[in-house]
């Protein structure tokens, strides 16, 4: 669908107790696209997964998915994409508790301004507690809503998957992630 965004986030037993505070981040981000929100339960008992995600059922357009078995963070990203509807795919790790002012507009503005651009994430931010923040690209001293100019996109062979936004066009063309690599 034109204009959507579709945010797909893999989750794994290891990671379960973050996709709660993922889920009421992204209810509460501002952004002036229509969003909806693919959860991947990779092998998460149901009886613990629908816990952590049932009071966001109401509040997201959320679909969720579902393997018996933990495939991997590659796989539940791709099958994620299987169902998402969106002009853009924003992956993020259920691990990562915030975002800066903005920044999903700013990466929706980033792609849809230049073909060259293929993905676009942000710099992760590790606390010592273990959670994450994105901090999109390199935030400098204002907020993006005054001073977009103050963002810096900076070219690199490598994008963090933990937090990357591409095209749908543009992933369904390469074939999405690779998944080769299976959790046991």
């Amino acid at each position: 669908q034109k204009g959507r965004i579709s945010v797909i986030i893999p989750v794994c037993s290891l990671k379960l107790g973050g996709i709660s505070p993922l889920l009421s981040l992204l209810i509460s981000h501002t952004t002036r696209f229509d969003m909806e929100v693919i959860v991947v339960n990779n092998g998460v008992p149901p009886a613990d997964f629908t816990a952590c995600i049932a009071d966001s059922k109401e509040r997201l357009t959320l679909k969720i998915v579902t393997s018996e078995r933990n495939r991997g963070a590659s796989w539940g990203r791709n099958h994620g994409a299987t169902v998402a509807t969106g002009e853009f795919l924003l992956f993020v790790d259920s691990d990562v508790i915030g975002f800066t002012d903005h920044c999903v507009d700013f990466m929706v503005a980033t792609l849809a301004s230049d073909p060259e651009i293929g993905a676009i994430g942000g710099q992760l931010v590790r606390h010592d507690n273990g959670d994450t923040t994105i901090f999109l690209a390199r935030q400098q001293d204002a907020s993006f809503a005054d001073h977009p100019d103050r963002y810096t996109l900076y070219e690199d062979e490598y994008v963090n998957t933990s937090a990357v936004m591409v095209r749908r066009k543009d992933f369904c063309r390469i074939g999405g992630f690779t998944d080769y690599i299976e959790y046991i």
